[in-house]
């Protein structure tokens, strides 16, 4: 099948406020550069500080909005390793219980984050 599941995993504790519309920018144009490509896609996209938000379970990848000013309002810790967890958690458990034939030839995970208190790289495979 030709689609993709797109992972996007965006850090917006506090200290990402000084980066904000970098953030933002870069989110924006990562999804329009996917938007692109000549392929389906879903799109799980969480957001993160020390409360998880899970925005977006395997929507598609037209269906979803920007970010702006104000969608995106950096405050509160980081927790990135919850939030990589309970999100690839829920993307494996959602892609487990699809038939073979509509599972995604390929996953994709965006982690944004400004690093600040967290580990230097992360590396994660879905499927």
């Amino acid at each position: 099948m030709d689609r993709d599941e797109l992972v996007l995993i965006i850090d917006k504790s506090g200290s990402m406020d000084t980066i904000k519309e970098n953030a933002i920018g870069g989110f924006n144009s990562f999804l329009e550069q996917q938007r692109n490509i000549d392929r389906e896609a879903n799109v799980t996209f969480a957001l993160f500080d020390d409360r998880y938000q899970l925005i977006h379970d395997g929507k598609d990848i037209n269906e979803v909005d920007d970010l702006t000013g104000q969608t995106y309002q950096p405050s509160g810790m980081t927790a990135l390793l919850d939030a990589v967890g309970r999100t690839v958690d829920r993307v494996g458990q959602r892609l487990d219980s699809l038939p073979e034939s509509e599972k995604p030839e390929n996953v994709i995970v965006f982690i944004l984050t400004d690093g600040m208190k967290t580990p230097a790289r992360i590396t994660t495979r879905i499927r």
